[in-house]
């Protein structure tokens, strides 16, 4: 019982998903026609889309699969984000004072914010302050 239920948590998130990648598409070709992408990388970094990207990995958490893949899922993504972190400041311990520019995947952006907000010396400057 437990496997079906994890199972139609995952197909319902899967079709929210791919909805959403449907929705995104159709922006980034609109944004395109009128030769302005600013907006479209705005709304990828709002606030809004942030908490979408988060909310697709508390699925995991909702799955409970027996074989608890969908918790080293999780474990691994965040080794993965906690070392591109690693990297960032490694690079910054290096160039003191100096500035980095770091484009990441959108998927990767909440939880690269989080890790590096709560360095002592980094400052974090997004696309929507820059305008």
């Amino acid at each position: 019982m437990a496997e079906f239920e994890a199972s139609q948590v995952c197909r319902g998130f899967i079709q929210q998903l791919q909805n959403e990648v449907g929705e995104q598409d159709r922006q980034l070709q609109a944004y395109m026609e009128q030769g302005n992408l600013l907006p479209f990388y705005l709304d990828l970094n709002s606030a809004a889309r942030l908490d979408q990207i988060t909310e697709q990995w508390r699925v995991f958490f909702r799955t409970r699969f027996p074989s608890g893949l969908d918790r080293a899922r999780v474990a691994m993504w965040e080794v993965r984000n906690l070392h591109m972190a690693a990297t960032i400041r490694k690079i910054t311990a290096l160039n003191p004072g100096g500035r980095m520019l770091v484009i990441v995947g959108a998927a990767h952006k909440p939880f690269l914010d989080a890790y590096l907000h709560s360095l002592a010396d980094i400052e974090l400057v997004h696309l929507a302050d820059l305008q």
